[in-house]
């Protein structure tokens, strides 16, 4: 299984058009949708470096780059013309926004600007983050009119990167050889047919199932047979990675657990980052980090 799994998303329909429309767009039970609804026509964007192809026979392998660094996002854009901020052309037109390590905002008739340092607003296909630091990052790109807001029917994409000190190691983790995470629930199977198609689950709860192997969950505090731990999942925070210092974040945002499923309660609309990471009994990451995340769009039928 991969380390990470980088979700691709085209686009999606206003959350508006979504709520009268919930049973088109997805099937089963409110928490553990699978379906990604119709395909909808218009405008992709979608971030064609940096890729990482991952071998299913090596688990462990992960989205690494060395670091301290400057990491440029490239991206292809079909469907759509870009001019610079503020002026018009050939609809559909408008430019596009860079941000890292923030949700964007998807609001019909609201910018789509988050605080300044997060985003960067241009038209060029390709934009340079500097000095990003070591530990992981998670960058998006999305297209916007040229009075930054979003599109009637909003396109994005994103992809993790972990920043990690020299050397680098993309093979077999040190402190639990072996050991592997991946997102089990839920999952998408996009058609690359029909670009358009995307993560979108009914709320307001949403449950996340993992798959782990090579490693022994057990309760914090406690021991078991090398390597051991447990899982956290957190919700729209990035995991902390610092070697040997607590991998929680604020309250309300991660859950610590053996537990290979956790519900988070009371979602709001829109889109939403999940991370799940594998940690020690005493909550610090494993050297390197292992963890996954999902990109979900969530609607309230």
């Amino acid at each position: 299984m991969k380390y990470a799994k980088v979700i691709k998303i085209f686009a999606f329909v206003s959350a508006l058009a979504l709520l009268l429309i919930p049973a088109a767009c997805t099937t089963g039970s409110n928490t553990q949708t699978t379906t990604t609804g119709p395909a909808v026509q218009g405008p992709v964007i979608s971030i064609t470096s940096p890729s990482f192809n991952f071998d299913p026979a090596h688990p462990g392998e992960r989205p690494v780059i060395a670091g301290p660094t400057s990491i440029t996002i490239t991206v292809d854009v079909s469907g759509f013309n870009l001019v610079p901020e503020g002026q018009t052309g050939q609809a559909p037109y408008g430019h596009i926004i860079y941000y890292r390590d923030v949700v964007p905002l998807i609001s019909t008739g609201q910018p789509a600007l988050t605080d300044p340092g997060t985003y960067v607003s241009t038209i060029a296909k390709s934009h340079t983050w500097q000095n990003v630091p070591t530990g992981p990052h998670i960058f998006y790109v999305m297209l916007v009119n040229s009075d930054n807001t979003p599109l009637s029917v909003p396109a994005f994409d994103n992809v993790m990167v972990i920043v990690e000190g020299a050397p680098v190691s993309i093979g077999q983790p040190t402190s639990a050889p072996g050991a592997d995470l991946a997102i089990i629930t839920p999952t998408f199977d996009f058609d690359p047919a029909h670009p358009g198609e995307r993560p979108v689950v009914n709320g307001p709860d949403i449950t996340i199932g993992v798959q782990v192997t090579g490693f022994n969950l057990v309760q914090a505090g406690q021991t078991g047979q090398a390597p051991y731990g447990h899982l956290v999942y957190y919700l729209d925070a990035i995991p902390p990675t610092t070697v040997g210092q607590s991998a929680l974040t604020s309250a309300g945002t991660f859950v610590s657990t053996t537990s290979l499923t956790n519900t988070w309660k009371n979602i709001s609309q829109g889109p939403h980052v999940f991370w799940v990471q594998l940690v020690n009994t005493d909550n610090t990451p494993l050297t390197p980090a292992i963890m996954v995340n999902i990109t979900l769009i969530v609607i309230n039928p």
